[in-house]
């Protein structure tokens, strides 16, 4: 019996976890550290991730053979075994070779909204619409604005930017406007047929032919008029002449 637990004690003390493995973890080409790298000893259960260093430390350790595994994004995984020392640290370095990484689809949903009653305004959906009537009895605008009366929800605008108007966090340019059916793709080039809607709804006076124009350097680089669809604009002007080709009054809706 005293043999007995003698021996017991003895492989006891042996296999107590008092080691560790330390060491760096960089990229094999570069030499850079790669943070967060994660280094994991398999057969004891625990891990650690590398710091801004590239630095990384396991503790508590039993003595003897341990698989340790490491793993970055971007980079090929790596697995070895070693022998852990009794008492000791095993300083273990590895480089990982980069390799292309396909992330799996991150699908990002947001919450439906409810309707605001205050405006009587469709709830918060991909597309936010507006009619007249509504528009002129906005409780949240002192003259009509469209662009205004559209905000919220997904829709923020900062009048004061280029780019002010945003819908889900995106830019002006990436989003599609459509006037009483109309395409526009930039809210901030639609001033002209604003004023000649609302002249039309308040005042009852038609719009005629409108021009849209395209401003390089705060010069108007050349102007076409607007034609309403399948028309579309036909040359009229002299031959030969780049400065008139440059002018709407030289062009003339067309039927196909």
């Amino acid at each position: 019996m005293i043999a007995f637990l003698l021996l017991a004690t003895l492989q006891s003390s042996s296999s107590r976890p008092d080691a560790a493995v330390v060491g760096t973890v960089r990229d094999a080409e570069s030499g850079r550290p790669l943070v967060g790298a994660i280094v994991t000893a398999l057969d004891a259960g625990r891990w650690a991730t590398a710091n801004s260093d590239g630095r990384y430390a396991i503790a508590m350790l039993p003595a003897g053979p341990q698989r340790i595994a490491l793993r970055s994004l971007g980079h090929a995984p790596y697995s070895l075994r070693v022998i852990v020392p009794r008492d000791g640290t095993l300083e273990l370095n590895v480089a990982l070779q980069a390799i292309p990484t396909r992330l799996p689809i991150v699908e990002v949903r947001r919450h439906r909204g409810v309707i605001d009653q205050s405006t009587r305004m469709a709830p918060t959906t991909d597309q936010r619409t507006i009619t007249a009537a509504q528009l002129a009895s906005h409780p949240q605008l002192s003259e009509p604005d469209f662009l205004r009366a559209v905000t919220g929800g997904d829709v923020g605008m900062a009048p004061e930017t280029p780019g002010g108007l945003h819908v889900r966090g995106g830019g002006a340019d990436q989003t599609e406007f459509a006037i009483d059916g109309a395409p526009v793709f930039n809210p901030f080039h639609v001033s002209d047929l604003l004023g000649a809607l609302d002249a039309w709804a308040d005042k009852g006076t038609a719009p005629g032919t409108l021009e849209a124009s395209k401003i390089v350097a705060g010069a108007n680089a050349f102007s076409r008029p607007l034609c309403q669809f399948p028309r579309y604009p036909r040359y009229t002007g002299p031959s030969n002449d780049a400065e008139a080709a440059k002018l709407a009054s030289n062009y003339t809706c067309t039927s196909p």
